[in-house]
């Protein structure tokens, strides 16, 4: 059983995830190659006897990507996106002639989202280490066009369960800093629905009134506006006003109104 790892970042509004590009590698016994040498793939690795699964993604996305991650409330969290058992979908298989008659690689994927900065440096059995534009993906605009395995419905298995996910729950605020606007909150809903939607942009005064309606299990809003004070405030581009900062209500698991795209209905 193996894990992979769906590290996603947003910079100026486009979602973008860590990839890794294979080396060559074969097994201790057979000497069997791994397939997709020079492909782009999502991190990931075999889980050892001594360890969970969510240890053994953060450990390999240390060993591949040099990102060095631990467990903790609102700075890294980790979403279980989806599992997978297909026969075919790794053909490295451990047997030899007898491929694929006792064992099979399964990989539980985890979404993984964190505020740490990273610049990633390929180690481990990995050429390179990259955040790649999801869009480039969807669209095959990469290297060899698909990424390596079924790493493509892995990865798109995530982005719908993200989007999903942050219909219900306060999730988008788990890419925000600490002390965040409601521009930073749009812009992740954003690079989603771009994907998942095909929305290009979300009107700020609307999405800003259902943001603010929001209220948590306890009775008090997601989100709490910060002193009207010039030091709680961040400038924005262009000429507008600067724009106040909030912070979360870490008691709230789960939004009072759905957050999805409103269908347009046509005349």
């Amino acid at each position: 059983v193996a894990t992979d790892g769906i590290v996603f970042k947003i910079e100026k509004n486009e979602l973008y995830v860590l990839l890794v590009k294979r080396a060559l590698s074969e097994t201790g016994e057979t000497k069997e190659h791994r397939p997709f040498q020079n492909y782009w793939a999502l991190p990931g690795g075999f889980i050892r006897g001594n360890e969970s699964a969510e240890e053994a993604v953060l450990r390999e996305l240390k060993e591949e990507t040099n990102l060095n991650l631990k467990i903790s409330k609102n700075k890294t969290t980790l979403y279980q996106t989806g599992f997978y058992s297909k026969p075919d979908r790794d053909a490295w298989s451990f047997d030899g002639d007898l491929k694929g008659k006792w064992r099979q690689t399964m990989s539980i994927a985890f979404a993984v989202i964190t505020q740490t900065s990273h610049t990633p440096i390929a180690t481990s059995d990995a050429k390179e280490a990259q955040y790649i534009k999801v869009a480039d993906i969807l669209e095959k605009k990469i290297e060899k066009k698909v990424l390596a395995f079924d790493h493509n419905k892995v990865l798109e298995d995530a982005l719908n369960f993200m989007v999903n996910q942050m219909a219900l729950k306060p999730i988008a605020l788990d890419f925000c800093d600490n002390k965040f606007t409601i521009g930073d909150i749009r812009a992740v809903y954003e690079s989603f629905w771009k994907l998942t939607h095909n929305i290009d942009s979300i009107e700020l005064g609307n999405f800003q009134n259902k943001i603010l309606k929001q209220i948590g299990e306890d009775g008090n809003p997601i989100i709490n506006p910060m002193p009207n004070k010039p030091e709680n405030k961040r400038a924005q581009e262009g000429k507008g006003a600067p724009a106040l900062l909030y912070t979360r209500n870490n008691n709230a698991e789960y939004l009072s109104y759905i957050m999805l795209p409103s269908k347009k209905i046509k005349p």
